[in-house]
């Protein structure tokens, strides 16, 4: 069953570095791709590395956050809009930082493409800057209320999502949901025993796609999941799909610049 270790005045903060919106009136970049930056347990998690690295190194100059600051990378599947920033985050990072540990499903890591690298690649100048983690069947630790769900299989790949241990429960944090949300929910539920109670990033909906957006819905208030806080591959049509089964106030939008803490 699920159990949080009390602490007093703990919290973890999730922020949203990398997504097609940005807050206005920022200097923020908001393009195709996802990326969050987790802080929990006194470390810094990436996970994602959106689809363009100058991007990326812009929006963590923006957030004042130093490549050398984080402490692991995880990366959920081998798609482009969450993997094209490798490189450029291992270049910002010093020589004489520790390698950065790299967690993900062994089909993300590919190789270089003809324009862009298909799946999790960087050039091998900068192979002493990182060590590779493959995910395995089971959980893996990240550390006290941060872990990683095995890779799930869907058509053309694995998935995996990442999984605060809130005060509450388990908040999930996912890149595309492509094994599909009802997956997601029951394995976090079999592992916690308690289903997701927080929902954090992309379902795949896109445009004008209300039978998906259906399908998730029903499945998060099925499972009594009313905080969601939808990003990148939802869409803006998804996103107001969502609200018509679960309302309004249940689904947020959740952009470059914008932060949620959570008690743990």
């Amino acid at each position: 069953m699920y159990s949080s270790v009390a602490v007093m005045n703990a919290t973890a903060k999730i922020t949203d570095l990398y997504d097609e919106g940005a807050l206005p009136d920022t200097r923020y970049i908001g393009a195709e791709g996802f990326a969050v930056i987790v802080e929990a347990d006194g470390q810094r998690t990436l996970f994602g590395l959106g689809k363009r690295g100058r991007y990326l190194s812009h929006n963590l100059g923006e957030m004042e956050v130093k490549a050398d600051s984080i402490d692991r990378l995880a990366v959920s599947h081998g798609h482009l809009a969450h993997c094209g920033g490798f490189r450029e985050l291992l270049t910002e990072r010093s020589p004489e930082a520790p390698k950065l540990p790299v967690y993900a499903p062994a089909s993300a890591w590919g190789h270089k493409g003809i324009i862009y690298p298909v799946g999790l690649y960087a050039p091998p100048e900068l192979s002493g800057r990182y060590e590779r983690k493959e995910l395995s069947t089971g959980w893996t630790e990240l550390s006290e209320h941060l872990a990683l769900s095995p890779p799930l299989p869907f058509d053309g790949g694995e998935e995996c999502v990442l999984v605060l241990r809130t005060e509450t429960g388990p908040a999930v944090i996912c890149g595309c949901a492509h094994p599909g949300v009802q997956k997601i929910i029951d394995t976090v539920k079999a592992q916690y025993g308690l289903p997701p109670q927080a929902f954090i990033g992309g379902l795949h909906i896109g445009k004008k796609n209300d039978a998906r957006a259906d399908e998730c819905a029903q499945a998060l208030e099925g499972c009594g999941c009313r905080q969601l806080y939808l990003n990148h591959c939802t869409a803006v049509e998804g996103t107001g799909r969502m609200r018509v089964t679960l309302g309004i106030d249940g689904v947020k939008d959740f952009y470059v610049g914008m932060s949620l803490t959570f008690k743990l």
